[in-house]
C-alpha cells in the first residue's frame, strides 16, 4: 500500500483551473445555443409534427453548446495562465500492514 505524504505547510497549493464550469459561462453558453439552434428547430418540430426532428434538435443543441464552449476556451486558458500556479512536492512511501 502506498501512502501520499503531503507537505506539512498550512498553505494550500493553487491549481490550474479552466473556468469553463463557472456559472456565468455555463449560463451564457446555454442561452446562446438555445437561441441560435434549439428554438428554431423546435418551431420546425411544431410545424412538421415529426419526432425525429426532436432528437435532431437535441443533438444539434449539444453540438452548438460544445462549439460555443470551444469559443470560450482561449479566454479561459488566458485567465488561468495569468494567475500564478504553485505546486508543492509530494512524496510516496510504502506502508506495510
Amino acid at each position: 500500500m502506498l501512502r501520499i505524504n503531503q507537505p506539512s505547510s498550512g498553505a494550500t497549493p493553487k491549481r490550474l483551473r479552466f473556468h469553463l464550469a463557472e456559472g456565468e459561462v455555463v449560463r451564457n453558453v446555454s442561452l446562446i445555443s438555445a437561441a441560435l439552434e434549439f428554438l428554431p428547430s423546435v418551431m420546425a418540430v411544431w410545424y412538421f409534427h415529426n419526432n425525429h426532428i426532436v432528437w435532431l434538435s437535441l443533438s444539434l443543441f449539444l453540438f452548438f453548446k460544445t462549439v460555443v464552449l470551444l469559443v470560450y476556451l482561449p479566454k479561459s486558458l488566458q485567465k488561468s495562465l495569468s494567475t500564478e500556479v504553485e505546486v508543492e512536492p509530494v512524496s510516496l512511501t510504502a506502508v506495510e500492514n
